[in-house]
C-alpha cells in the first residue's frame, strides 16, 4: 500500500512540474513583441520588384544636400564613355582635382567657398610646383614663352582666405593649372572668381564650385611639355542655401575673349558643359531632378 502511495506521489509531482513549466513558458511567450500579420507580410508587388499598389504611402525622399563629399554638391564628377582618358583624383587641403594624365591637365577641380573676412590674402607664392603624385607632372617652364598664362582652376586667393596658407600654396601645384589666354585669365575669368569669392560666399554662406577646361576634339595644340591647350573653360556654381531648390550658374568662356565681356554673357546649361567635356555632374540627384536642373539656363547673375 505504501509502495502504491509513493508511485502516486511521484506521478503527481511530475504532473505538477509539467504544469508549472508550461505556465512559465506560456507567460514568456506572451511577453515577446509581435508584429501584426499585415505588417510582417510583404506584398507580392514588392517581392517581384514592381511598384507598390496605388494609395500606398511612400517614404519622403532624402534631402540631396547631404549627398556627395564636403567639396561636391551631389557627387564627384565622373567621366563618361565620351571622355578621352582617365581621371586620377588628387585631394588637397582646400580643393580636389580630377587630373587627366593623357592631357596633363585636370579635367575638373572642386571646392567650397564659405564666409570669410574681407582682408588681404596671404602673400602670393612666386613659384608654380610640379606635383609628385602624378607621373610626368607638368612643369612651370613648359608655359614659358608660350603665349599662355598659368591659369588657376581653384583660385589662390579665396582658397587662402577660407583654408589657410598651406591650402594657398597647393593651388600653385601645376595639376591645378591650365593654359589660358591673358585676356581670359586676367579679365573675364578673374571677374567671375571675384564674384564667387567676395559676393556669393559671404552672401549665401556656402557655395560649391566645379571648373575646368573644355577641349575642341579636333584640336591637338599642346605646350612644349605636352599640356593640352583648351578651347574654353567652364565653371559651375551651386548655391545650396535652399536645399530643396538649389540654384545653379553654369558658364563656358572661350579662350578668344577680348577681356571686355561680362561673365553673364557666357551663361549656359550644365547639359551643355557635359556635352562638351564628356563629364557627368550632379549624378547623385534623383534622375528627374537632375534632368530638370541641368537643362535650365540662368537668365542672369544672382
Amino acid at each position: 500500500m505504501k509502495k502504491s502511495t509513493a508511485w502516486l506521489s511521484a506521478i503527481l509531482l511530475i504532473l505538477l512540474i509539467i504544469v508549472i513549466g508550461g505556465g512559465i513558458a506560456w507567460f514568456v511567450y506572451q511577453q515577446q513583441p509581435r508584429q501584426p500579420a499585415q505588417q510582417a507580410a510583404r506584398p507580392a508587388s514588392a517581392v517581384q520588384g514592381k511598384p507598390p499598389e496605388p494609395g500606398v504611402q511612400q517614404p519622403e525622399p532624402t534631402k540631396h544636400l547631404v549627398l556627395g563629399g564636403p567639396r561636391y554638391f551631389a557627387g564627384m564628377p565622373q567621366p563618361t564613355r565620351e571622355f578621352p582618358g582617365h581621371i586620377q583624383v588628387l585631394d588637397n587641403t582646400g580643393y580636389s582635382a580630377g587630373y587627366c594624365p593623357e592631357r596633363k591637365t585636370s579635367a575638373w577641380v572642386a571646392y567650397r567657398v564659405t564666409k570669410h573676412p574681407h582682408v588681404a590674402a596671404p602673400k602670393r607664392p612666386t613659384q608654380f610646383l610640379a606635383d609628385s603624385r602624378v607621373v610626368g607632372s607638368p612643369i612651370s617652364r613648359d608655359y614659358s614663352n608660350s603665349g599662355f598664362d598659368r591659369g588657376h582652376l581653384a583660385p589662390n586667393r579665396v582658397i587662402a582666405l577660407c583654408y589657410g596658407t598651406e591650402a594657398q600654396r597647393e593651388t600653385f601645384l601645376l595639376t591645378n593649372i591650365i593654359p589660358q589666354r591673358p585676356d581670359l585669365n586676367r579679365e573675364v575669368w578673374e571677374q567671375l572668381e571675384t564674384v564667387e569669392s567676395e559676393t556669393y560666399g559671404n552672401r549665401y554662406g556656402t557655395i560649391y564650385v566645379i571648373d575646368g577646361p573644355v577641349y575642341d576634339r579636333s584640336s591637338t595644340e599642346t605646350l612644349a611639355g605636352g599640356e593640352a591647350v583648351p578651347s574654353a573653360c567652364y565653371k559651375i556654381i551651386v548655391r545650396a542655401d535652399q536645399p530643396d531648390h538649389p540654384e545653379i550658374l553654369a558658364f563656358v568662356m572661350p579662350q578668344n575673349v577680348t577681356g571686355r565681356e561680362q561673365p553673364s554673357q557666357f551663361l549656359t546649361t550644365v547639359d551643355e558643359i557635359e556635352r562638351q567635356t564628356g563629364l557627368d555632374f550632379l549624378r547623385d540627384l534623383p534622375d528627374v531632378e537632375e534632368d530638370k536642373i541641368e537643362a535650365e539656363q540662368a537668365t542672369g547673375m544672382w
